[in-house]
């Protein structure tokens, strides 16, 4: 489905004014991903010696998974990492 969805917001006119292609919304790829976490929801809390079990969301993107500039980008009122969850 991701790329059914990294290509429709492609092709919106902002993304392409800003020159983002539909590899910019997938959380694998720099640019478009959060780089708190590498584009991950959740990661190990800070102290993963004593609470290996315990992970902790992004705090730079609250667990969407995406960069600012990538979630402002919106398809009726939704960002893609609304559309995929």
């Amino acid at each position: 489905m991701l790329p059914i969805f990294a290509n429709l917001f492609a092709t919106l006119p902002n993304p392409r004014a800003r020159g983002y292609r539909a590899g910019r919304y997938s959380f694998n790829i720099k640019g478009g991903r959060c780089e708190g976490l590498s584009g991950r929801r959740h990661g190990p809390h800070g102290n993963a010696i004593s609470c290996p079990d315990v992970y902790v969301q992004c705090e730079a993107c609250g667990g969407r998974r995406y960069s600012r500039e990538t979630l402002e980008v919106k398809y009726r009122q939704a960002s893609i990492a609304d559309v995929l969850t």
